[in-house]
């Protein structure tokens, strides 16, 4: 472990916005970014062989990577609503934290934790320094930003993958935020849960003591939960 946070993609496996968008320009649209797959890095011109070269220059990729990082985040969070009480109480906040404090609320790109293959802050001297609009020294993020595992063999439901990826083990999966779940559906690592509730009940592994007091919790409280989470992000 190099205890550098990765909080990007179910697995986290990518430490920045770049990296990321990197891999899913790649896997997603076929186009490769020069910084990993050119050829100073290769030694091949048009990586995928598709008659195109120069598909995504250093450039580009810092384009999209500043226009996803000036989205604005949802705004805070009711911490009055009652259903935000019983999602405490029964500890889905244990992974799902409600706040994260901000050390600076300043955004770099290119950032100084990008792996090989990724622009890093000390191949430039063009760094962008992007405020953020979180606002204040906290985010409702709704994660921890660790991994963990949700699944196992008595709860196999979210146990589907059979390759690893990046070496995280095939049962672990990122906390996902929760900051805009309104919007996010259907949900779970794979998009198969197609309510809140099944979501909820997807639970396994270390989530196990939280998806059971879930469980016995009256109707009522289950209703409460699931009308607090379909809150956040509502607004946007």
């Amino acid at each position: 472990y190099d205890l550098i946070v990765r909080p990007f993609g179910a697995k986290g496996v990518a430490s920045s916005l770049r990296e990321f968008t990197i891999a899913a320009a790649n896997q997603h649209h076929g186009m490769q970014a020069i910084e990993r797959f050119g050829w100073e890095r290769t030694g091949r011109r048009d990586f995928d062989g598709d008659g195109v070269t120069l598909e995504l220059s250093a450039g580009h990729v810092t384009s999209m990577v500043l226009f996803q990082a000036s989205l604005s985040p949802p705004a805070a969070f009711d911490a009055a609503h009652p259903g935000f009480d019983v999602f405490e109480r029964i500890e889905c906040s244990a992974c799902h934290t409600p706040q994260m404090p901000l050390a600076d609320a300043t955004f770099s790109e290119p950032g100084p934790y990008n792996r090989p293959g990724t622009m890093d802050a000390t191949e430039t001297e063009n760094i962008v320094a992007l405020p953020l609009g979180a606002g204040g020294d906290s985010i409702a993020a709704f994660t921890d930003l660790r991994r963990h595992v949700i699944c196992d063999e008595s709860w196999p439901r979210l146990c589907n993958e059979r390759l690893s990826q990046d070496n995280v083990p095939t049962d672990e999966f990122m906390t996902p935020p929760l900051w805009n779940l309104a919007h996010t559906g259907p949900w779970c690592h794979r998009g198969d849960c197609a309510s809140v509730t099944e979501a909820i009940l997807a639970h396994g592994g270390e989530a196990t003591r939280s998806r059971l007091n879930f469980e016995a919790l009256p109707e009522g409280d289950k209703r409460l939960v699931v009308s607090f989470l379909l809150s956040l992000g509502a607004d946007q």
